[in-house]
């Protein structure tokens, strides 16, 4: 076998390594999100937006993960409908807002842990699920789809 050959076969294999371990850490942290799920049954879909700025007043743009919300848990009041409008309900921004107070107690120590672990770690959410999309986990596994963003 001549060098090239190797070369190649050292590249397959760390190619093959790789999507072993991105199968295996996406496999792990599904269970760490059906375990929540169990804890707040309520809660629909766990997601958040991930991706690389497209400008930054000349700084460099980087990849980043952005605020984890959780579908489902709470009705929209009449005040929130009225200030929001109804076509801004199903909006993922304005989840944000309302995720501030939709947990207590031990289910909320568990929301704040899981959010904190995907908002912290910008590349291995990178490598998981992508540049540019919305990740949606629900109790049936991970949906990652294209995210437009200013």
């Amino acid at each position: 076998m001549n060098i090239a050959d190797q070369l190649k076969a050292v590249t397959k294999k760390a190619a093959d390594a790789e999507k072993a371990m991105r199968r295996e850490l996406q496999s792990s942290f599904n269970d760490a999100a059906q375990a929540f799920f169990e804890k707040a049954p309520e809660g629909t879909t766990l997601m958040w937006a991930q991706y690389t700025d497209y400008f930054n007043d000349g700084d460099p743009c980087t990849f980043s993960v952005y605020s984890v919300v959780v579908r489902g848990v709470r009705d929209w009041t009449e005040e929130e409908r009225k200030d929001w409008g109804d076509e801004d309900l199903e909006s993922y921004h304005y989840d944000e807002v309302c995720q501030r107070d939709a947990f207590s107690g031990e289910i909320e120590k568990d929301y704040l842990a899981l959010s904190d672990f995907i908002e912290r770690q910008d590349d291995l959410m990178q490598k998981l699920y992508g540049d540019h999309v919305l990740v949606k986990m629900t109790k049936a596994g991970a949906e990652v789809e294209s995210w437009e963003h200013d």
